[in-house]
């Protein structure tokens, strides 16, 4: 199964309380047609079409119309009619509106939009089939682009004229007055105020470090400015003692 079709079966088949969609259909639920060995009362659900739709360079969504049905057939107690519809409601009360978490995909849309019912005869039992159900609406996008991010960890106080490089910009740790942004003080001796000092220098200078800066405590987490595979790439070079750094990744389209 596609990733919607694994949401929607999930979805379906977790609904298992009284009344749920998995109770009502002892059947099973089956995508495209039930195994000649199931019996009604059963769920079928199949994508009925798919219309791609794009932004002017990459595919921007799937809008996507679904089938989800009850079949059933005259019983003992009940008729066929009503344990079909039966069905058909609770999965409409299950999916439409549901956050359905299709795996890396983002749903924009979910939402019964038609009704669907019909009669067929079983040829060989000549046994009215009843089908009662829908026709739900599905559109999902990528993924939004998530940004790179790196940190920049104090083990204790760099010593003075010590570096560190992020993206285009040079910071240099001084025990006097920094003469600019790019110069980061020493004077307090402390391993956490000088963290909050660099944290500072960086977002200061955030267009050429490219990325900005937020501390906790003698952790520094790096965010790419630009969401994207190309933060990945932004240089992060520690030339300064006690300190290290991991460089910039987890950057995505």
């Amino acid at each position: 199964m596609n990733a919607v079709n694994t949401a929607l079966f999930a979805r379906m088949d977790g609904d298992n309380g009284a009344g749920g969609v998995k109770t009502l259909s002892t059947g099973g639920i089956h995508y495209g047609r039930a195994p000649q060995t199931k019996s009604p009362p059963y769920v079928i659900f199949q994508k009925q079409t798919g219309t791609p739709s794009y932004t002017f360079t990459q595919r921007a969504a799937d809008n996507m119309l679904y089938l989800a049905k009850g079949v059933a057939v005259d019983s003992a107690n009940e008729g066929g009619r009503k344990i079909a519809g039966t069905i058909a409601e609770r999965i409409d009360a299950v999916l439409t509106d549901y956050a359905l978490p299709v795996a890396g995909k983002t749903l924009l849309y979910l939402r019964k939009v038609s009704d669907v019912e019909y009669i067929e005869n079983d040829p060989e039992t000549k046994q009215a089939i009843y089908h009662v159900g829908g026709l739900f609406r599905i559109e999902v996008a990528p993924p939004p682009p998530t940004a790179a991010t790196a940190t920049i960890t104090l083990t204790g106080v760099p010593a003075n004229g010590g570096e560190i490089l992020v993206g285009d910009e040079s910071f240099t740790f001084v025990s006097g007055v920094p003469a600019s942004n790019s110069e980061v003080s020493l004077s307090s001796g402390d391993a956490a105020t000088i963290a909050q000092n660099l944290t500072n220098s960086i977002n200061s200078l955030s267009g050429g470090a490219q990325c900005t800066a937020a501390r906790s405590g003698l952790v520094l987490t790096l965010t790419a400015n630009t969401a994207g595979t190309a933060g990945n790439g932004i240089t992060l070079e520690d030339r300064a003692t006690n300190l290290t750094v991991t460089g910039f990744s987890g950057g995505t389209d």
